[in-house]
């Protein structure tokens, strides 16, 4: 194995680092504040201190246990030169981090016995697999990875902590490659499913300190696909659901970071594609990026639709959001927001262009409610969503509504500077000379809005009420260019 390698970039905020596993090297040259070690087991220990805001996300092949705190890592792995590459932007403590070798169980529903977890002798279950990471926690800290290989898993999978206190756990399907003593595993589109058709959810994760689930299919009736509560970092990564009667993901006081999320309905009608709901008093921050809510899942079994694609409650503390590139179809709000009343209760960024479709005529296609002034606050919209409106009367769904919503991009209107929120284009129904498609109801409604708000380009087609509603608002509101199209009843 060659000797440990590392190179840095540095930005005001950002710090690259790849490290070839292997023993340190005196010739290895490190940033002036980062210190590294290498215990008797081989694992390399990073510490350091800055003054940078912090960006951490974690390689499920690897894991970087943070003395303190906890935080999920992203890293990519040179497989050519066997080294991973970390991108962390850092905060104002002293940081100490572990890298290791995660220990992996695998699991493969093929399996005639129930099987020791090794890749030539996987367990026969996943909760096998569960139980075996967990002890390993308790042994020696790492955070384990369990394997899951193709194939259909009827199990009720409930994950805790009793027992494991800060249990980390990272539970990943075949689709994700994965390296184990040199040699590639999965990788090659093998998907495993989930399910269950009792009322159980199939996954349901309450109090570990960190979870993650990449590749996975799950199909549930009559309950949530996934449930997770009281989780302090999540990570979900290209999982496909496919609830009836239920959630695809419920959130409860946990902190979410979730990327190529799909979820559609099997059959029958679905809640809501992801909702997420902060209500005992702490503040948590929430991403969803690149998500596909309504239909377009690989199994193409989609015979229902979703109530809602994401919705928002933050009842007590802080929840900060942010929503990246959706593709929605709901029958009612594709997203959905309500507060409980304290100042900047729900912090929200849009941002890319995110096309939303609601199927139910005369329903606001998008809905962001707050109960008091500048409990709710968009911080960024931009570029803005799109609605897509109908070209038949009959269908036409409802526009954009912000009620009682605060336009700032600081996110602090109470230190009495409001700073303007810019966006871009802004499509609603679509205008001549395209097909026009339309929206009944204004395209965009503001009652009882504050703060300050610049839309470049504006274009509306609509029916039967102002394009724009900004009455008994006190938003100041700036409209660039603009192409409307209204028509009365």
């Amino acid at each position: 194995m060659s000797d440990s390698s590392i190179m840095q970039r540095t930005s005001p905020h950002l710090l690259l680092i790849c490290i070839a596993l292997g023993p340190l090297s005196a010739r290895a040259q490190a940033p002036p504040d980062l210190g590294i070690s290498q215990d008797t087991g081989g694992d390399i220990i990073l510490s350091w201190s800055t003054a940078d805001s912090e960006w951490v996300r974690w390689y499920p092949e690897t894991s970087l246990d943070l003395k303190d705190p906890w935080e999920p890592i992203t890293a990519t792995q040179d497989r050519s030169e066997n080294r991973f590459c970390l991108e962390l932007e850092l905060e104002d403590t002293l940081r100490h981090f572990r890298l290791a070798r995660s220990p992996i169980f695998f699991v493969d529903d093929s399996q005639p016995t129930a099987g020791a977890g090794t890749l030539a002798d996987p367990y026969q279950t996943i909760a096998l697999g569960l139980n075996a990471a967990k002890q390993s926690f308790i042994a020696d800290g790492r955070r384990p990875v369990v394997y899951v290989f193709a194939g259909d898993y009827s199990e009720t999978l409930s994950i805790d902590a009793s027992g494991a206190p800060g249990y980390e756990l990272t539970l990943m399907d075949s689709s994700t490659p994965i390296e184990v003593n040199g040699m590639t595993v999965g990788g090659f589109g093998q998907t495993a499913r989930l399910e269950t058709s009792n009322g159980s959810s199939p996954l349901s994760v309450t109090g570990l300190h960190g979870f993650a689930l990449l590749g996975f299919e799950v199909r549930s009736l009559n309950a949530h696909c996934i449930d997770i509560n009281s989780v302090e970092e999540t990570f979900f990564l290209s999982n496909d659901l496919e609830p009836t009667n239920g959630n695809g993901f419920l959130f409860t006081n946990s902190n979410v970071q979730m990327d190529f999320p799909s979820v559609g309905v099997f059959d029958g009608d679905g809640e809501d594609g992801i909702e997420i709901i902060n209500n005992d008093g702490n503040s948590r921050e929430a991403l969803i990026q690149n998500g596909n809510f309504g239909f377009g899942l690989s199994s193409g079994n989609l015979n229902g639709t979703l109530e809602h694609g994401i919705k928002l409650t933050a009842a007590s503390g802080q929840l900060d959001a942010e929503i990246v590139t959706c593709f929605i179809v709901s029958q009612r709000e594709t997203i959905i927001t309500t507060d409980g009343g304290q100042s900047q209760a729900l912090l929200l960024d849009l941002v890319a262009k995110s096309p939303l479709t609601t199927t139910t005529p005369g329903v606001p296609t998008q809905s962001i409610t707050g109960s008091a002034l500048h409990s709710t606050i968009i911080r960024k919209w931009q570029p803005f969503n799109q609605v897509t409106g109908s070209i038949l009367q009959a269908d036409e769904p409802g526009g954009l509504r912000f009620d009682r919503v605060t336009f700032d991009a600081e996110g602090n209107p109470s230190n009495g500077i409001t700073q303007v929120v810019f966006g871009g284009t802004l499509d609603i129904g679509s205008v001549p000379p395209s097909t026009v498609t339309r929206v009944v109801g204004p395209g965009l409604a503001f009652p009882n809005c504050t703060g300050d708000l610049r839309i470049d380009a504006l274009n509306i087609a609509n029916r039967g009420a102002p394009a724009v509603d900004n009455s008994g608002s006190s938003l100041t509101l700036d409209i660039g260019s603009s192409t409307i199209d209204t028509v009365g009843n």
